[in-house]
């Protein structure tokens, strides 16, 4: 299974396989140009399946106690799985928020932007949105570990971009050799 391919080409050079495998390819534009490939369209969720999927995701109490929100909010996701999870998702971690406010939210931005939002962010990695929520101090630290090519990073090199003095405590007895 390889799920969200962006073009042919990143996926061509792993299609090999012996005679009697079969891959399954999904991606959000069709991927014309792979020899012996049937496409199939995954059609979007009904507005019942939405719905559904957004009470899994915080609970159909809260769903129950605004509904025609909840309805709305869905609606706005039109019908794309992802949209309803990251929407639900945001929702369920902040229990404290009404639906009506957040459909407020939400109608102040254009549909295909808020779509795309939801999109992006439900399909980014944890680490990216970790990333994305550092501070302006923080990120030059975790960028700096993509200049060492070892399985660790000195403690003094991660430091410094930051503008921070490493603190290595110091052992009161050696340590045991192997």
């Amino acid at each position: 299974m390889l799920d969200e391919v962006a073009s042919v080409d990143q996926v061509r050079t792993v299609l090999v396989a012996p005679p009697g495998c079969a891959f399954v390819v999904a991606g959000r534009n069709t991927l014309i140009g792979l020899g012996g490939a049937s496409c199939n369209e995954v059609v979007g969720l009904a507005s019942d399946e939405a719905l559904a999927l957004l009470e899994t995701l915080i609970g159909a109490a809260r769903v129950a106690a605004e509904r025609r929100a909840a309805e709305a909010l869905v609606s706005r996701c039109a019908g794309h799985p992802l949209a309803v999870r990251a929407l639900g998702a945001r929702l369920a971690a902040r229990p404290d928020w009404g639906l009506e406010p957040a459909l407020r939210h939400l109608r102040e931005v254009p549909e295909p932007r808020m779509r795309d939002a939801l999109l992006s962010d439900a399909n980014s990695t944890p680490l990216e949105r970790a990333y994305r929520r550092l501070s302006p101090e923080q990120a030059p630290v975790i960028r700096s570990g993509a200049e060492f090519d070892g399985p660790w990073i000195p403690v003094g090199a991660a430091a410094v971009p930051g503008g921070m003095r490493p603190r290595i405590p110091s052992a009161r007895r050696p340590l045991p050799s192997s």
